[in-house]
């Protein structure tokens, strides 16, 4: 037990590790000698844990994936208040997409090059479903409690995704937002629910 209690300890510690590099250098620039080194252990035992780099970096976007649904689910779906459910749906959304796009866009790249094997596919895609079905599910409560107009709620929910995810795109010009995130969350939720005609 306490054995696997390490490990599990040992392979986040590499995922947390690879997050901040693959975070701030662009994807191929990062080793796995580097992630190696700074985690203080050897290249071997990267490999014990994942078959490469990018097996590391689907495992990371699966787990963040697995995080954010649960989120999604804890203060969305099971939130009573439906104007506070949609609001935090939106923050999350920013959040993840803020924090992970520069990692999901080299993760969409490398498998644009058939580096990803399709089978570490089928965990992320089974999480994207699911993140979407709960916005859907958040969107219809609203609609059947006549508090949203009534509007394809899978179509609502992939326009929210895409405007989040233009929204945090790093490598369309720059972001230099002349203010901080939370007034870009506030503008959005305001032109969600009231639009943009006074």
């Amino acid at each position: 037990m306490l054995k696997e209690r390490e490990k599990e300890l040992k392979k986040q510690v590499i995922m947390e590790t690879a997050f901040q590099l693959f975070s701030n250098r662009p994807f191929e620039a990062v080793t796995v000698d580097e992630i190696a080194r700074e985690v203080g252990c050897g290249k071997g035992t990267i490999y014990l844990y994942f078959k490469n780099k990018d097996h590391l970096l689907t495992c990371l976007i699966s787990q963040e994936l697995g995080q954010l649904c649960q989120d999604i689910k804890e203060q969305c779906l099971d939130n009573d208040d439906l104007l506070s459910a949609i609001d935090n749906y939106l923050v999350l959304q920013f959040q993840f997409f803020r924090g992970y796009n520069h990692i999901l866009s080299s993760w969409v790249r490398r498998r644009l090059q058939n580096k990803v094997r399709e089978e570490w596919m089928e965990d992320i895609l089974n999480k994207l479903r699911r993140k979407l079905e709960m916005a859907v599910a958040v969107f219809e409560r609203g609609q059947e409690e006549k508090q949203l107009i009534p509007v394809d709620s899978y179509e609502l929910a992939r326009l929210l995704e895409t405007i989040f995810q233009d929204a945090t795109f790093p490598f369309v010009g720059e972001k230099n937002w002349d203010f901080a995130p939370e007034r870009i969350t506030s503008l959005m939720k305001l032109v969600l629910t009231r639009g943009i005609l006074a």
